[in-house]
């Protein structure tokens, strides 16, 4: 059992769990986004969404994995962190892939030693191939660590011709050739950033957070939560025409639920399509 960490612009992940677990927690859609496959899932202590929590009924203790979700902007992370690890079995290997917080991984690192001192510590590179995957970017290390697991991960998981999309505080999407050429993505805020700018910006707006069905409105907090949703979905499916060939559509992060229960397009929901690609590390 490992424990991986994701650290990303405004959460930190993190799960113990056996990788081979993680390979078949996927949920496949149809084109007017009708669930077609709950046969493949995990069994989590946590979860983010109704799907989620479906499938997790449906199969029941089949692969046992342990997560959380942290805020880590918050004050004493690593007290949490250090209350919910000294619970757990020891690790073989911890891996971490952060996007910055630069002191917090260094914090974390400290923690991970005082409580397993022999324990194998993993932090991965962006680089400029790896795992089959050809990095488009010329600095490779400029690429995100966090796109970059996922570009490993679809192409060790999902092969084809492939376009993915990580709906987090930023929305990135990237496309992947079928013989793992980056071909580079495009990024734009997150739905949750969209709506605090406005905010911050803007007299009189707050942030919305209610959902609504994607049409015209008419009120102010639906008109932002659609204009958003259209935003992200409009660029997604912009992509998506733009390369014919593309076969199949991956979609990951906090809001991937949200935001492709809006697409017609046909796609895979992968919620630890990051941590797939950090446990290649392992």
């Amino acid at each position: 059992m490992n424990i991986l960490i994701d650290i990303g612009n405004t959460r930190l992940k993190w799960i113990f769990a056996d990788c081979a677990a993680l390979i078949h927690n996927n949920v496949e859609r149809t084109d007017n986004n009708k669930l077609v496959n709950e046969a493949n899932g995990v069994n989590s202590k946590l979860t983010s969404s109704a799907v989620e929590k479906d499938i997790q009924t449906a199969l029941g203790d089949l692969c046992p994995m342990y997560e959380g979700v942290l805020f880590y902007r918050q004050q004493n992370v690593c007290l949490e962190l250090r209350s919910a690890w000294q619970l757990l079995p020891e690790p073989q290997i911890v891996a971490i892939a952060s996007v910055g917080a630069t002191q917090l991984v260094t914090d974390m690192i400290e923690l991970i030693q005082q409580l397993w001192p022999q324990v194998k510590l993993v932090i991965p590179k962006v680089s400029a191939a790896a795992f089959g995957v050809i990095n488009a970017y010329p600095e490779s290390e400029k690429l995100g660590i966090d796109r970059w697991l996922t570009l490993l991960a679809a192409h060790q998981y999902y092969p084809g011709f492939t376009c993915i999309v990580d709906c987090g505080t930023a929305v990135t999407i990237d496309v992947l050739t079928e013989q793992g050429l980056h071909l580079g993505g495009v990024i734009c805020p997150g739905l949750q950033t969209m709506k605090q700018s406005l905010a911050v910006n803007t007299a009189s707006l707050g942030v919305y957070t209610q959902a609504h069905d994607l049409a015209l409105a008419c009120n102010t907090a639906t008109a932002i939560a659609n204009g958003t949703l259209y935003a992200v979905v409009g660029m997604i499916e912009n992509v998506m025409t733009q390369f014919p060939a593309l076969n199949q559509l991956i979609v990951t992060g906090g809001d991937a639920v949200e935001i492709t229960a809006h697409l017609s397009l046909k796609s895979w929901v992968d919620k630890n399509l990051v941590f797939k690609g950090l446990s290649l590390f392992c």
